[in-house]
This record gives structure tokens, sequence and C-alpha cells, in this order.
């Protein structure tokens, strides 16, 4: 595993070295990718995991629809930790799915979820009129292959992981805001903190979080279920 410090990643593989070296404690001995697409995360990871990647498109070992058949094909607890990350949104069975990967889980389940407001177009667009975010929520002639289904904010996809963790009788064990919490320069940290000093009294904190925390990564911890 990678022993980097802290980073901005741009990019799948640079999110799975991220995902690994943020939370290299979570990843046991057996994992699924879930919408693994070219693997990225299994060139991250300890030789003698056993890796199993699984997409509708890219380089799966095993090619799966989620939106026809969630992760049904799997046996409970059959992986220690599942990888699901920047995938849920996609997916009109979203709940469907989160269920599914604490079922399939007997560790951990780690999820990202983007904060659609902080999408790098969304404000200018919303500022100047202009089509929002066309990629993931615009409206093109023809249907494109991937989508956004949902749009959330932080704060929005924080509750959620939350209440569907406790509706499968899990927990979640770690939060991180990215980039809020993995700061990079000690001159970083000291404007961050002058800077949510500075805002905190007109946007609350639910509002700093949405503005400017663009991802949620959260572990759910299924060991109990």
């Amino acid at each position: 595993m990678t022993s980097a410090e802290p980073f901005w990643y741009s990019g799948r593989d640079e999110r799975a070295e991220f995902a690994v070296q943020i939370f290299q404690d979570y990843f046991g001995d057996s994992v699924l990718d879930v919408g693994c697409w070219k693997r990225d995360l299994e060139k991250e990871l300890d030789d003698g995991i056993n890796y199993t990647g699984i997409d509708i498109a890219g380089d799966p070992d095993i090619v799966v629809d989620l939106e026809k058949e969630a992760l049904s094909r799997f046996e409970t607890n059959e992986f220690e930790t599942i990888a699901c990350l920047d995938v849920l949104e996609h997916l009109d069975n979203i709940h469907e799915v989160f269920d599914d990967l604490c079922r399939v889980s007997s560790n951990y389940v780690l999820i990202s979820l983007p904060n659609n407001y902080m999408m790098r177009d969304m404000k200018t667009s919303l500022l100047t009129g202009q089509t929002v975010s066309r990629e993931f929520y615009g409206l093109p002639g023809e249907k494109p292959d991937d989508r956004h289904k949902w749009m959330f904010n932080y704060e929005q996809a924080k509750s959620f992981v939350e209440y569907r963790s406790n509706k499968n009788s899990s927990k979640v064990a770690k939060v991180i805001q990215y980039p809020e919490d993995v700061p990079f320069t000690f001159s970083e940290k000291v404007k961050r903190i002058l800077f949510r000093t500075i805002t905190a009294p007109f946007y609350g904190q639910e509002g700093y979080n949405n503005l400017l925390v663009s991802t949620l990564w959260a572990v759910v911890d299924t060991s109990n279920r």
C-alpha cells in the first residue's frame, strides 16, 4: 500500500490511491470493488488480497448491472471489505444497493459520495444562467451512457449514509470531509480555520460543509450486524 502524504486527487487512479492511503486499516483479506472500471483500486492494494471488481463496463472480473440485480448474486458476508467509490449517485436503486453493500460485507463498506453542490461548473452555471452540470445533469439530444440520478449536498449524503447504516444494523465508523480533513500544509490549515471562523456566522456549520466539502468519505462497520 502507498504511504505518501495526503494529496488532492483527480481521476479514478488517484482516487483509488487516496482510498487505500487514508483507509488502509479497513481493507481486509477479500475486497469487492463495486464500480471498478479499470481496476485502479487493485493496483494500490497489498499483494495477497483477494480482489474482485464488478462493473457494467471497463475491465471488471464480473459484469454486473447494479440497477438490474444490485448485489443479489453475492452471498451474505462474502467479502470482508467492499469499496463503492462515487458509484451510488449513478443508480436509480441507490437505497437497495446500499443495503446490499451492508449485507455482502462482513467487516467494512467504504463509500464516497460527491457533494453535487460543489461540482466544478455548478456554481458558475447558476450565477451565469448557463447549463448546470452538462455532463451529469443536462438534457442532451441522445441518451447518455452514464449520468447522475440523484442531486444532493454533503449534509444530505452524510444523513443518508448514517440512516441506511442504522437501518441495516451497522454503524458509521469513520467520516472524512474531503478536502477539509486532509489539509496538506500548515498555512493551508490556518487558512481553512480562518475561513471557517469568518463564514460560520453567515452559513452555519451545515452551510459551510455544503459550500466547501466536495466529497463525503465514510466507512460503515458491518461486523456486528
